[in-house]
């Protein structure tokens, strides 16, 4: 049986620095189409993907059992 999960694509080497924990932030310019995100998988990237056409060979590092939700100006 197949699973589909959400995945976000971080560049080295920070894939493995939010897995190790040293890395506790992660924003981004974009916000996705539902919120907050849950169950989601962190795959490292060696380069940015800058477009919605662009693609690369990732390595998933880690599955997060995590709620991701907006964050404020104020925050």
């Amino acid at each position: 049986m197949k699973r589909y999960f959400q995945a976000l694509s971080i560049v080295a080497p920070n894939a493995m620095r939010i897995v190790q924990g040293m890395k506790t932030l992660e924003v981004r310019s974009w916000q996705p189409d539902q919120l907050p995100l849950k169950d989601l998988l962190i795959v490292e990237n060696q380069h940015y993907l800058k477009h919605a056409a662009d693609e690369e060979s990732g390595v998933a590092v880690a599955f997060s059992r995590c709620q991701i939700s907006p964050c404020l100006a104020a925050q």
